[in-house]
């Protein structure tokens, strides 16, 4: 997560300009443990707090971090398992094609 954050936030730049909306879940943690990450890794997309892992547990998530692209439809486009460069072009257009 850590990792991902810096390119979250600059893919998040581009992305939000075009119409699609990004939001970060954060599983498990406090709030406050949450704004001292954010003090350190700050970020302008919403990020939201599922302390007791209730949404989480409606995904498929096998591991941490998980990243899916969801359609207009609700429908899971894409899943991503593990670290990604978010701002790299080649997920960008990928995102974008999904989004279609």
């Amino acid at each position: 997560c850590r990792a991902e954050m810096p390119s979250m936030q600059r893919a998040w730049e581009q992305l939000q300009k075009e119409g699609i909306v990004m939001l970060g879940i954060d599983v498990g943690e406090s709030e406050d443990t949450v704004l001292q990450f954010t003090a350190n890794y700050p970020v302008e997309f919403p990020l939201l707090l599922d302390q007791e892992a209730q949404v989480t547990g409606q995904w498929p998530v096998v591991g941490l971090p998980t990243t899916f692209v969801v359609d207009t439809e609700g429908r899971i486009s894409y899943r991503a398992i593990g670290g990604r460069e978010w701002d790299d072009p080649e997920l960008l257009d990928l995102v974008r094609a999904l989004q279609r």
